[in-house]
């Protein structure tokens, strides 16, 4: 993993959460000098790597650690866990490693999203949840480490939540009895939520108050109807549903009782799918965590159809026919950069140009993602002369044109330009690509929706510099030398 991850570049939300978790080391406060739509657990979560790289190390490089960090102690956790399992110590042992596999390998481009940080943190939780379901009453210590790490891991988006609930429901299910919901990891949870909420309230209030109000009536451009949603994620998890209920209903045939551990996967899995379908969009990294979760459900079922006779090459074998299964966008990823695909050309030339702009390394990008371009902002150590990556209000506004998208829209745009007007970055970055996130294939031009909504401001910006050679589907600006460009 660290092999792979040192060799590639950052998620493109990755690198914008470092970016902002960086501004609030030097004591931005999150919702007025960091703007975002989601709430600001990711960026606390982030400061460790921050911490690691003032000691010296690249930002990229610090994540890296700080995420096999957190991978590892979840990894030691599901291991104390799964000593008390019914697994004997080969199968145990198997267990681990393709946790190991699968969190740190199987993720490619979305390494380090928050959808793959929630993944690693709660499996150790669905391990103690397949424990609970058999009556297990063990360490308080352990099951407090347990419900913190998960804690962390779920209250990064409210989405996530319906991964507890669905295990809950299932133990419910099992044998109802409403004092489990009194246990010591739920009431850990419940106190951690309401301290995450306390924290955000005095720590992030204009999140809530100001920002918050925004985000509920102008992000829906970027949701789909849950049909489209459906077209758009199924195909990137119908493989891994297909063959694991293949490994279960063959399991019944041959009369092999499926683990309790395996079922619990299984649920966290269906827990996982809820979340991405509630999220409206059916993004590869939303449904990332239930091919996760599912693939090591079927891996369990496999492994305990060796039994106690499980030899040592079985794990390897079974290991790497799951290799074959879920590493696709760990795989793309690798083929991406080996074949120079078009967004890490992107990515590398971008790079190329901020590392090239001297001392003051400062950029802006007019879009609607962070995508491509924030990367290489983290790769040339660049500094981002903005408040939120991108612009996210722009799309309700042009596609539904309500008097509160519109003024929504306008707050932002007229901060952008205040913002860039008093001190004008080194580099203006313009997305030029024929579709544009949030738009749902709607033709839009930054250049003539501000032209016809801020013409003055506009013209007395650009103004300032000089259009340069295009980077791929982004239009490059350059300030203006006070010699040499007059």
């Amino acid at each position: 993993m660290l092999a792979y991850r040192f060799s590639v570049y950052l998620n493109h939300d990755v690198a914008w959460l470092l970016m902002g978790a960086e501004k609030m080391a030097g004591g931005a406060v999150f919702g007025r000098d960091v703007i975002d739509v989601n709430p600001p657990l990711p960026w606390w979560i982030d400061q460790p790597a921050i911490w690691i790289h003032k000691l010296g190390l690249s930002l990229p490089g610090a994540f890296t650690a700080l995420v096999a960090g957190l991978a590892g102690l979840s990894l030691y956790l599901s291991a104390k866990l799964l000593s008390e399992t019914e697994l004997n110590k080969a199968q145990r042992g198997a267990v681990i490693v393709g946790i190991a596999f699968v969190v740190l390998l199987c993720s490619g481009y979305n390494f380090g999203q928050r959808e793959h940080l929630m993944t690693v943190l709660v499996v150790p939780f669905i391990i103690l949840t397949a424990l609970r379901a058999k009556g297990w009453t063990g360490s308080t210590g352990l099951v407090i480490c347990v419900a913190v790490l998960a804690g962390f891991g779920l209250f990064q988006k409210p989405f996530f939540l319906t991964v507890p609930i669905a295990l809950e429901l299932w133990l419910q299910l099992r044998r109802f009895n409403l004092m489990r919901l009194f246990r010591l990891e739920m009431l850990v949870l419940l106190f951690g939520g309401l301290a995450y909420v306390a924290c955000v309230l005095i720590f992030a209030r204009p999140y809530i108050f100001e920002l918050l109000p925004q985000i509920l009536s102008n992000y829906t451009a970027y949701n789909y109807p849950l049909s489209k949603a459906l077209i758009y994620g199924l195909p990137r998890c119908i493989g891994i549903i297909f063959i694991v209920s293949v490994i279960m209903v063959l399991s019944k045939r041959l009369d092999r009782e499926i683990p309790v551990l395996a079922k619990s996967f299984f649920i966290a899995a269906i827990g996982a799918y809820l979340s991405a379908v509630w999220q409206s969009k059916g993004w590869a990294y939303h449904v990332m965590p239930g091919n996760m979760l599912l693939a090591l459900s079927g891996m369990i079922v496999l492994l305990s159809w060796l039994g106690t006779e499980i030899k040592r090459q079985w794990p390897i074998v079974l290991l790497a026919v799951l290799a074959v299964i879920i590493n696709v966008p760990t795989r793309d990823h690798i083929v991406d950069h080996i074949t120079d695909a078009k967004g890490v050309r992107t990515v590398a030339g971008l790079t190329d140009l901020m590392t090239g702009l001297g001392q003051d390394k400062t950029v802006f990008a007019f879009n609607t993602s962070p995508r491509n371009v924030m990367p290489a902002v983290i790769n040339a150590d660049a500094q981002w002369s903005g408040k939120a990556c991108c612009l996210h209000f722009v799309p309700s506004a042009v596609r539904f044109g309500s008097a509160e998208n519109k003024r929504v829209a306008k707050v932002q745009v007229d901060e952008i330009f205040a913002s860039l007007l008093a001190r004008p970055p080194q580099l203006l970055i313009v997305d030029d690509s024929e579709k544009k996130l949030g738009f749902d294939g709607q033709e839009f031009d930054y250049f003539d929706y501000l032209g016809s909504q801020y013409p003055v401001k506009l013209e007395s910006l650009f103004s300032q510099y000089r259009e340069i050679e295009a980077v791929e589907d982004y239009r490059v600006f350059r300030l203006k030398d006070a010699q040499n460009d007059r």
